[in-house]
């Protein structure tokens, strides 16, 4: 009697703990990113190890998009169904994600890692429903295919249904690589990447209710679409959501599973890239180098491989193909080494890449392992450009560096800006306003401290230099007290592989300008340099003197203040017209531009005679305008007639005691 007692109280209390059964939940994070959007690329390195370290029950998913601009090619691929799940969320920028098929905070993936509070209180509800995803990859001649199993399993004590329940399941590939950047961004890796979805965006209604308990099974038999990179990569993704945009709980996600990649049945070609190895360069002033790369056949096809062609890839431009041949069966190893491959000026990536195999007749199916990591180089001309640096950034096309002009950047942007750049500032934009172009370091955007871009310039030759020094012109304001922004001059004496800083200021000390008005500026809320806003600057480099080869380094550090504007870079040795004022208090040029006649205002500490030239940006003269002209103490009014080319000038005012100089622009 009392055994049967016992027994009817288990029972009783099974039942009631059945009651309130529920499913350990998983995560569905969905991201919509592109290989065109800028902030994506600063955005994944940072979530993608946020999620995976989450575990398995965080379930990533990611549209590729068509924001800012159209030139993913994985939404390319795909755009219908990539753009239906955008329209679904009304999603309208990028990055953004979604929770469960809700908004976490303003959508930014990075808010989700400063604050995971809502991805962490997600995974602590449970569901109604379990799910359990599997796949195969099946090859065969010309129908390729993937079959896909969904098991949905009601462990609530109610019936699992709703009018508009939907069953996503998603062909994703796990990883995609690419030898150089994807788009326009610099991305080469992605994750987690929609596919394609099955039968499509629409999915598979839950039409019939599924009963306390009850599992039901879903299957799916679908062509493997020829976009698709590397077949061993495919993954399977599959969620139950609430399919309404309004009402209770709406486009809720209520469980979601995940089939990770598999090997495909079927014979297949695959090559992998073991290492791959720069050898043979000196320096960074080596723009020829060879690369080794081992590699071996890991097909499952039997028929060997007798030839690849490989690409070399410089700064995303390929070359043309480059052959091995030999005979490589199913688990052999190679190694070949190419040589002299060429490097560009400046700064550059580097990569190699399997393009074919056996002549193209038979198709590389997993394209994930055919190359290794893309390189960044530097690399600068072997030859000297002289034994002096006259830089005034005004013969450039576009944004881009001047010739003879090399720039790195690390997260933070540096190109060269004029008036248009600043909404049509009505001031030059070079130095003082007396030319037209700079150097801009944008300290001034946002997240940019710590980070670090570079501007290099050719060897000079300092063999013969005397008392060598460099002269620079630039403007920089801090916003506040707490800023650090830092400019470095820097040089190196070989080549690059070491470098010494002759010359460094930051924060307030570096200021050419104690306050500034955003207010009021031509922007509101940012600030571009007026004409008396500039200062002149200057570094001894007198200890390099006898240097035969000398690179030069502006580095600019990010420290959350304004822009840093860098102009008329000089670097001149003693057997070289060193710019000394002397006698010469001050020099206006205007008008500049100019047309036809140019105005000089001199104000002079003494009386002397003085020669004035116009000089070309390579040194030449082309006009002489007065020679020993008598000047007196205090201010000279001057004029010329011109008759020059349009292009850049420099103006030339020698006394016996010094020298000042003035670009001009003529048009």
């Amino acid at each position: 009697m009392n055994r049967n007692f016992t027994l009817i109280i288990l029972l009783v209390v099974a039942g009631f703990f059945n009651l309130d059964a529920q499913a350990v939940r998983n995560v569905l994070i969905e991201e919509y990113t592109s290989a065109t959007c800028p902030p994506c690329a600063a955005t994944n390195p940072i979530f993608d190890p946020f999620l995976a370290e989450r575990g398995s029950r965080v379930i990533a998913l990611k549209y590729q998009s068509y924001i800012p601009s159209v030139g993913d090619p994985m939404y390319g691929h795909n755009t219908a169904e990539s753009q239906a799940r955008h329209t679904f969320y009304g999603i309208n920028s990028a990055p953004s994600c979604r929770i469960d098929g809700t908004t976490p905070h303003n959508g930014h993936p990075i808010n989700v890692v400063i604050n995971p509070a809502p991805l962490d209180t997600r995974l602590a509800v449970t569901s109604p429903i379990e799910m359990t995803v599997n796949h195969e990859v099946i090859l065969e001649a010309g129908k390729d295919s993937m079959t896909i199993t969904v098991d949905i399993k009601n462990v609530s004590a109610s019936d699992f249904t709703g009018a508009n329940y939907v069953l996503h399941t998603v062909m994703t590939e796990s990883k995609i690589r690419f030898p150089r950047q994807a788009a326009t961004n610099g991305e080469t890796e992605f994750s987690h990447v929609m596919r394609k979805m099955i039968p499509n965006q629409t999915g598979t209604r839950i039409t019939t209710a599924i009963a306390s308990g009850e599992t039901k099974s879903y299957s799916f038999k679908v062509a493997v679409p020829s976009y698709i990179y590397s077949i061993n990569e495919l993954s399977v993704v599959a969620f139950v959501q609430n399919a309404a945009t309004s009402g209770a709980n709406p486009r809720e996600v209520f469980q979601a599973g995940y089939s990770a990649p598999k090997q495909a049945q079927g014979n297949y070609f695959d090559i992998n890239i073991i290492s791959g190895t720069m050898k043979n360069r000196v320096d960074q002033c080596d723009n020829t180098v060879s690369y080794e790369i081992e590699f071996e056949n890991i097909s499952s096809d039997p028929t060997p491989i007798t030839s690849i062609d490989f690409v070399q890839i410089n700064s995303g431009v390929a070359r043309p193909r480059m052959n091995w041949t030999g005979s490589l069966a199913p688990g052999d190893k190679a190694t070949h080494t190419f040589n002299n491959l060429p490097i560009n000026l400046g700064s550059s990536t580097f990569n190699v890449y399997v393009d074919r195999i056996n002549t193209g007749t038979v198709k590389d199916r997993n394209v994930v392992n055919n190359f290794k990591e893309q390189q960044t180089l530097l690399t600068f001309p072997n030859a000297t450009n002289g034994n002096t640096l006259d830089q005034g950034f005004e013969t450039g096309t576009g944004t881009g560096p001047v010739a003879k002009t090399y720039v790195q950047t690390n997260g933070l942007r540096i190109f060269r800006a004029s008036a248009a750049q600043g909404n049509n500032f009505p001031y030059p934009m070079g130095g003082f306003g007396q030319s037209t172009w700079n150097m801009f370091f944008a300290f001034s955007d946002g997240g940019t401290g710590g980070l670090v871009a570079s501007l290099f310039f050719d060897k000079i030759d300092l063999s013969q230099g005397v008392k060598t020094e460099a002269t620079w012109n630039y403007a920089y304001a801090v916003k506040d007290a707490a800023n650090t922004d830092k400019m470095e001059l820097l040089v190196s004496t070989d080549c690059g592989d070491t470098w010494t800083t002759v010359y460094s200021n930051f924060g307030t000390n570096m200021a050419s300008v104690p306050s500034v008005d955003v207010v009021n500026s031509h922007i509101p809320g940012f600030w571009l340099p007026l004409p008396d806003q500039w200062k002149a600057e200057k570094a001894d480099l007198s200890a390099f003197d006898g240097t035969p080869e000398l690179l030069v380094q502006f580095r600019g550090t990010g420290g959350n203040g304004w822009a840093y504007f860098l102009d008329d870079v000089n670097i001149k040795n003693g057997t070289s017209s060193t710019q000394d004022p002397g006698i010469v208090k001050s020099m206006k040029v205007y008008p500049n531009p100019v047309s036809d006649r140019i105005n000089l205002d001199v104000r002079m500490e003494e009386s002397a005679k003085a020669d004035i030239r116009l000089y070309d940006m390579q040194g030449k003269q082309v006009s002489q305008l007065a020679n020993a002209r008598s000047l007196n103490v205090g201010l000279n009014n001057l004029s010329f007639p011109i008759d020059l080319e349009s292009g850049v000038y420099q103006i030339e005012l020698r006394t016996a005691k010094g020298l000042q100089t003035h670009k001009i622009t003529v048009f």
